[in-house]
């Protein structure tokens, strides 16, 4: 038998809710028996996205509604973690822009770009679709 843990949070994409989001993330997640590696892969990735939204999304809107659904499961042998940040702000598919070429000096990469590709790296799966709003859903699982 499954165990289920969830949380909601319909907060604002702002930098002062960022260890909320963090924080939340590692209840749900260590409630569901998840290590810290995977829990701190998750915030990262969550984090990297979240900035994002709080610093790009929304250009100079003075509401700002992001809504991050933390869900994770877990048996007697594994863990699964699914993360849904929905926003509507700026239409915008972080997965698509090209990965940064990583066999370049750091000093001839483009600026940008690597924490998007860390969080490709970090999660067992992504992905974006835009519904009325940016949706981006994150999966890790774990044993345990």
């Amino acid at each position: 038998m499954a165990d289920t843990l969830e949380k909601q949070l319909d907060i604002e994409a702002d930098l002062d809710n960022l260890d909320l989001v963090l924080d939340t993330i590692e209840e749900i997640l260590s409630g569901a028996g998840a290590g810290m590696k995977i829990i701190k892969a998750c915030q990262l990735s969550v984090e990297e996205l979240f900035v994002n939204i709080a610093n790009y999304g929304y250009a100079d809107a003075k509401e700002k509604p992001c809504s991050i659904n933390i869900q994770a499961k877990c048996d007697d042998t594994k863990g699964n973690a699914r993360i849904e940040l929905r926003d509507k702000g700026l239409k915008f598919d972080p997965f698509a822009k090209e990965d940064p070429d990583i066999t370049l000096k750091i000093k001839d990469r483009g600026v940008g770009g690597m924490g998007i590709y860390m969080t490709k790296n970090l999660m067992d799966s992504w992905e974006y679709k835009y519904d009325n709003e940016n949706i981006v859903i994150l999966e890790k699982s774990w044993n345990l």
